[in-house]
């Protein structure tokens, strides 16, 4: 057995004196743990009650936590909600719940020219909307320069369709060309057909009609009588002006040192605007009809 020697006196208190210095180390180390634990505690709270993230304040911050902890009863309730469409750009009719315009229905759109609600196609409007122009040849027969021009033949050509009870007499117009524009620019070419005023068709189209292919001649007048003979014109069958003339001084003259070109009323080909003859163009003294022609 060994014995272990005891320790000397000095030792012991050394030891002593070790063991109480370390505890006061211990608990001044502890006590520094807890005040810095407590300023920067302190700190903390200082600094989220003035500015939290993103500049915002304690109470924005406890506001957000509170909307987060909301946020699943909003996700759901916005997810078993059905979708808001009333600002979704679905077009006016559907947002107005009203069923897109379509021919014959008897509402006027935008791409229509008319609609009288049917599709009947010989009733002035046709099965696609086109409005039908009405072609009549003056019962009245004019010296060259008593036309005086080209927009006081469309107030002739106004009288006739008026004096003869046509709707609309405003729309008519001459087919005359001049020294300075074509008759074809003088008419808005819409879709409609050419038609007499009997009803008869003309052309189906301006590109028929300026390609010099007639149904039906224009010979039929604003009182739905026949007449068979020249008419001025001055006009190309492309719708241009005929040259080497002064259409009559434009129109306005009756010297017989002046002349225009004429067309017949009777023919289907080109020959209704310009006429293949010796005397044509013809001078401004002859008395000829001219050509009225609806416009939109």
């Amino acid at each position: 057995m060994v014995l272990r020697a005891p320790r000397p006196w000095f030792l012991l208190v050394s030891t002593a004196l070790t063991t109480g210095c370390l505890s006061r180390r211990i608990e001044g180390y502890t006590d520094d743990l807890e005040v810095t634990t407590t300023l920067t505690t302190t700190t903390l709270d200082a600094s989220s009650s003035s500015t939290g993230p993103a500049g915002t304040t304690a109470e924005d911050h406890e506001a957000g936590e509170t909307s987060t902890s909301g946020s699943d009863d909003s996700s759901s309730a916005s997810s078993s909600a059905p979708p808001d469409t009333s600002s979704a750009d679905t077009g006016s009719d559907s947002s107005s719940g009203t069923p897109p315009s379509v021919c014959g229905d008897g509402q006027l759109a935008d791409d229509e020219e008319c609609d009288d609600g049917n599709a009947t196609p010989d009733d002035g409007c046709s099965a696609t909307c086109a409005t039908d122009l009405r072609v009549f040849v003056t019962s009245k027969l004019y010296k060259a320069g008593d036309l005086m021009s080209v927009y006081q033949a469309d107030a002739v050509c106004l009288h006739r369709a008026l004096d003869a009870g046509l709707a609309s007499p405003e729309r008519f117009k001459a087919w005359l060309s001049d020294s300075k524009q074509d008759a074809r620019d003088r008419f808005n070419h819409t879709r409609g057909r050419l038609v007499l005023i009997n009803g008869l068709v003309v052309a189906p189209d301006w590109e028929t009609l300026l390609a010099g292919v007639l149904d039906n001649p224009i010979e039929v007048t604003e009182q739905g009588l026949t007449h068979h003979g020249k008419v001025w014109t001055g006009t190309r069958v492309d719708g241009t002006a005929a040259g080497d003339t002064t259409h009559c001084d434009d129109w306005s003259v009756n010297s017989p040192s002046n002349s225009a070109y004429y067309g017949y009323s009777d023919e289907i080909s080109h020959e209704w605007t310009l006429a293949d003859q010796p005397d044509n163009p013809s001078d401004c003294p002859a008395t000829y009809a001219i050509y009225c022609i609806e416009t939109l």
